[in-house]
């Protein structure tokens, strides 16, 4: 045997020697691992030295953002600074808590050890947390506009008195009946990003109890003016918090529900919704819609960018298929329906309306209610574009109603659409337009004219967005008749069509199927998260939600078809935002038929 294999076996046999010696200190229990003693300096060493290099790494693709100074990200990270962080890392200008002193490792005192950090490595180890240590993550995935807020007060601590964090955080409570937990309510299960294993051993559940500054007390709203302010508008953070005043309780207690459930992402308000009992969300819910109805932060955008935001906010974007935000929102109703909510926009915080379009954009911001098709919708929209819808949105009257842009056309085009529907429409749709069955057309006297305008620019626009297939002719046939259709082509037939009066041919209908369809059609069906069909195809007037088809009076024959095809997995290409590809896949055969001999047996809605 050569002398270097010699001393590469005694190597290994050291190794193997130390590693089993190592695996019987460990099944020993001699190793002190108590917090008692402070770690030696070797492993501080190692164990700083580990944590910075890692930091360092894991941050470098990391993009500071551009408003990273706003007076209202720091004071929206200083009031989460109070209620968490203050318990550890401690307050400027006063000590630590003498618990956390006591952990091992021991939470650094911020002020002196902040500035070691990049703006990126402090993003980081918000984000993510350290393990082993009792440094958390961020608990919502994704939300790093949230993280960021963090970052911006993190950065003020080594120049920060006392007297400065105390007026950041420090906010006078309005005076109101105590808001107690009660000692009988629901326990729910939440969701978290990652559970850790074994399940049995943690609690993933609501309400639960808090710590520090947000553990459960008979005022709550404590917690929530730090945020919100006394008058809910969220101006004491500058508008990152939303204007609570402009939304109906119903959405407000709702929101509570889904953010303390984890449907809803937020690491600022899941931490406070989920030590809320049922009884002091109601409660919170009524107290902030009690309050005057008023706009949050003064918005300073310019007149070309409002006119942008109105445009699509009223009219949304037909070439892209980006529905007018008001099709949903600003509606008259103030109530829930079936599990869908559109909570008021007019006059709400428009850095809130810019940041929420960023997660809806991102798949991070996660819904209240049952359905939300905002993350297609916003990733519909460029940045620019976000910006001047929200400007415009902040910038209207709380409780304003503004319909849908109405379609503009002259009377010249009117008659030269008319005269183009005689020679291209009326073959499938009947001469005057109400459907011919032979065809499988529709009624498209049912129709308004955003709404036909909206879709004559989407099958026009977006070339192959009807894939060829047997089971979608009829779109397949409109797509191509779209084509060579110019904007005032299609203005002036909206328009026409518009101005029909709705009428309905008489149909042979099953009494039976139209109750079962009424069932689901107004109710859906929350364990499939189906949504009620109403929320969007209900209407009282034409001039409610205009953007979304009429079905009261149209032929069944069409109704069931178009359920079938939506159903067949044949999704146009190009973006969309149209949620009944996933929702008719889901409906039985049975449930399509039904679904259509109700809303056939319905009347028009007048126009």
């Amino acid at each position: 045997m050569t002398e270097k294999k010699k001393i590469f076996l005694g190597l290994v046999a050291a190794g193997a020697a130390a590693a089993i010696a190592g695996v019987a200190v460990l099944f020993s229990g001699i190793v002190d691992i108590g917090a008692r003693a402070p770690h030696m300096a070797i492993t501080r060493v190692v164990l700083h030295t580990a944590f910075g290099r890692s930091v360092a790494y894991h941050s470098s693709d990391l993009t500071v953002p551009d408003d990273l100074d706003s007076e209202g990200r720091v004071a929206l990270g200083a009031q989460v600074f109070e209620q968490v962080c203050s318990n550890c890392h401690g307050r400027p200008g006063m000590g630590q808590n003498p618990i956390a002193l006591s952990m091992r490792p021991s939470p650094q005192y911020l002020p002196a050890v902040v500035d070691k950090y990049d703006d990126a490595e402090l993003a980081w180890i918000v984000q993510n947390g350290v393990r082993l240590s009792a440094m958390p993550a961020w608990p919502a995935e994704g939300r790093s506009d949230e993280t960021w807020s963090v970052v911006a007060f993190l950065k003020q601590l080594p120049d920060m008195t006392t007297a400065e964090f105390q007026d950041l955080t420090q906010h006078a409570v309005p005076e109101t009946e105590p808001m107690p937990v009660g000692t009988d309510f629901p326990v729910t299960e939440t969701e978290m990003p990652r559970k850790s294993a074994p399940a049995d051993e943690y609690a993933w559940k609501a309400p639960a109890s808090g710590f520090g500054g947000i553990r459960n007390t008979d005022m709550p709203l404590a917690r929530c003016v730090a945020c919100h302010g006394p008058d809910g508008r969220g101006e004491v953070t500058g508008g990152e918090a939303p204007n609570l005043t402009i939304q109906t309780p119903d959405y407000i207690h709702a929101s509570l529900q889904a953010y303390a459930t984890g449907e809803r992402h937020s690491g600022f308000m899941q931490p406070q919704a989920i030590a809320l009992s049922d009884d002091q969300m109601q409660a919170l819910s009524t107290y902030f819609t009690r309050t005057p109805r008023a706009s949050g932060s003064a918005v300073s955008a310019s007149n070309d960018v409002l006119s942008r935001g109105r445009e699509i906010a009223t009219a949304g974007l037909p070439d892209r298929n980006v529905v007018a935000c008001l099709s949903c929102h600003e509606r008259d109703a103030d109530e829930p329906e079936n599990g869908l909510y559109f909570p008021s926009l007019f006059g709400q915080s428009e850095v809130y309306l810019n940041r929420q379009m960023a997660a809806f954009a991102a798949g991070n911001r996660g819904v209240t209610g049952v359905f939300n098709p905002m993350n297609a919708e916003a990733h519909g929209l460029t940045s620019e574009e976000t910006t001047a819808v929200s400007a415009w949105l902040a910038a209207q009257v709380p409780t304003a109603q503004v319909n849908a842009m109405p379609v503009s056309a002259s009377a010249e085009d009117v008659a030269q659409a008319q005269d183009m529907i005689e020679r291209n429409c009326a073959s499938c749709h009947g001469r005057d337009l109400a459907g011919m069955t032979e065809h499988e057309a529709p009624n498209l006297t049912l129709q308004t004219a955003p709404y036909v305008f909206e879709r004559l620019h989407f099958l026009r626009d977006f070339d192959g967005h009807v894939q060829e297939n047997p089971e979608l002719v009829g779109q397949n046939a409109m797509a191509a008749k779209a084509q060579p259709l110019t904007d005032d082509d299609i203005a002036g037939m909206a328009s026409y069509i518009g101005s029909l009066d709705p009428v309905a041919e008489p149909q042979t209908l099953d009494q039976d199927a139209i109750a079962r369809g009424e069932t689901l059609a107004m109710n859906g069906d929350a364990e499939r998260e189906l949504p009620a069909c109403i929320t969007c195809h209900s209407a009282d007037t034409v001039e409610d939600l205009p953007l979304f088809a009429r079905l009261n009076g149209q032929s069944v024959d069409y109704l069931q078809r178009r359920l079938m095809d939506l159903g067949s997995e044949i999704e146009p290409t190009g973006p969309t935002i149209n949620p009944m590809y996933a929702i008719a896949a889901q409906l039985t055969d049975e449930e399509k038929s039904d679904l259509a001999t109700y809303f056939a047996s319905l009347a028009p809605i007048p126009k």
